[in-house]
């Protein structure tokens, strides 16, 4: 990648990511590997007697590059993890966001049925109250009709009481019935066989006359006799 490209991708209208600087400095670290060599290669040519010195150098150098390219290599596997995670955490994060909006509608949905279960329970309580009220004006009602049937009760008990009492003095006046009617018919039958002795009476009185009358004739005209 030239000068002028990475120029125009660093304007402040195109900000690079932290990705691409990585990846950067790792190329500027190759490319200052390989001046290097060329350095030491110029070097290794020239100056005999600080050759070795050189060297030393440059190889310190070049060790230390090495381990800033190490460092940056990492860096930058390190910056991809974080990137993938990244987008793993954003997946996550628009699933928790359809989760909430589920939640949201579901909750939204569940209070509507809470209110509807409210006002429900409301009408159900009124009608509750009305039903305590019947509840209370019959329950009135049946002590007042248990103390009317109580007293009708005890009103039956007298009644059957003189009924009682009647049934056993009509007993009574059967029984007084049947004796005198038991009476009368000896009383008939006396006054019958009474009337028989009479009739009898009155026949041997009329015969005795006619036997009387019979005897007087004789007497008064003996010489019919």
């Amino acid at each position: 990648m030239s000068e002028e490209n990475r120029s125009d991708q660093y304007t402040p209208g195109h900000k690079p990511d932290m990705k691409t600087l990585f990846k950067d400095n790792r190329v500027k670290g190759i490319a200052g590997i390989a001046a290097i060599a060329v350095i030491w290669a110029i070097m290794a040519q020239s100056n005999s007697g600080t050759h070795q010195e050189r060297v030393e150098a440059l190889e310190g150098q070049l060790a230390s590059v090495e381990q800033e390219n190490t460092e940056l290599s990492q860096r930058l596997s390190e910056v991809e993890q974080a990137e993938a995670d990244l987008t793993a955490m954003r997946d996550e994060m628009a699933s928790l966001e359809q989760q909430q909006a589920e939640a949201t509608a579901s909750l939204e949905s569940a209070q509507g049925d809470v209110s509807s279960v409210q006002s429900r329970l409301e009408e159900l309580e009124s009608q509750r109250e009305t039903l305590q009220q019947e509840v209370t004006a019959l329950e009135e009602q049946l002590a007042s009709t248990e103390g009317e049937l109580q007293s009708l009760r005890e009103e039956r008990e007298q009644v059957v009481s003189e009924r009682d009492e009647a049934e056993a003095s009509l007993q009574q006046v059967e029984e007084a019935r049947q004796s005198a009617e038991d009476a009368r018919q000896q009383a008939e039958s006396a006054r019958q066989e009474a009337e028989e002795q009479r009739q009898q009476a009155v026949e041997e009185l009329g015969a005795a006359e006619t036997k009387l009358s019979d005897l007087e004739t004789q007497v008064t005209d003996p010489m019919s006799a």
